[in-house]
């Protein structure tokens, strides 16, 4: 799903396709808060990089935001292998390997990187895991945009603040729930 798909289901979601409870640019905003959540990450493997012993420093793929890992291919029919932390580490974007990781790496070996990649609102999310969570992370924001309206402005129906607290504690069951799901999810490589 990309951003305008996400922005459709939202209103699906709230039954305000006609934007009269929030306005398009609300609604739009609290989807890109949602997207932008520390919790809107992948997992994410790369295999761009190849070791040099005369290259300490590697920048950090853009497929990536986040490395927790880094593995060495010794040879393709045999899973990689993990490189201990303690021979590298990740200084400004850039991964660093100290004077001891050239005993331990071949030259011209391929690299795995491990890690997370945080999702931007121009991205095609494809886990339906984090489609329901930023969906609902949306809504939530939105039904807080709602209970501020309601407070400043005394929306002109017959909604109850304490109909939107419920509403909003609800979601929030929800986004917790996805959330562990995304936490324990079984990524594959992409």
């Amino acid at each position: 799903m990309q951003f305008t798909d996400f922005l459709t289901q939202l209103n699906l979601m709230l039954g305000d396709s006609n934007n009269f409870a929030l306005s398009s640019d609300q609604k739009s905003q609290n989807l890109t808060a949602a997207f932008n959540d520390n919790w809107a990450v992948t997992v994410a493997w790369d295999n761009s990089l190849t070791f040099s012993i005369s290259q300490y420093q590697y920048a950090i793929p853009s497929t990536i935001t986040n490395v927790t890992d880094i593995y060495l291919e010794r040879d393709v029919s045999q899973f990689p292998e993990a490189i201990s932390r303690e021979l590298w580490e990740v200084v400004q974007g850039n991964i660093q390997f100290n004077n001891m990781a050239h005993w331990t790496i071949p030259d011209t070996y391929p690299l795995w990187l491990k890690g997370y990649y945080k999702i931007q609102t121009t991205d095609t999310i494809t886990d339906v895991r984090l489609q329901q969570y930023i969906l609902s992370l949306a809504g939530w924001f939105c039904l807080r945009n709602l209970t501020y309206t309601k407070l400043n402005s005394f929306l002109r129906n017959d909604t109850t603040i304490q109909e939107l607290i419920a509403s909003r504690t609800e979601m929030m069951r929800d986004i917790t729930t996805f959330r562990q799901q995304l936490a324990h999810a079984d990524f594959t490589a992409t």
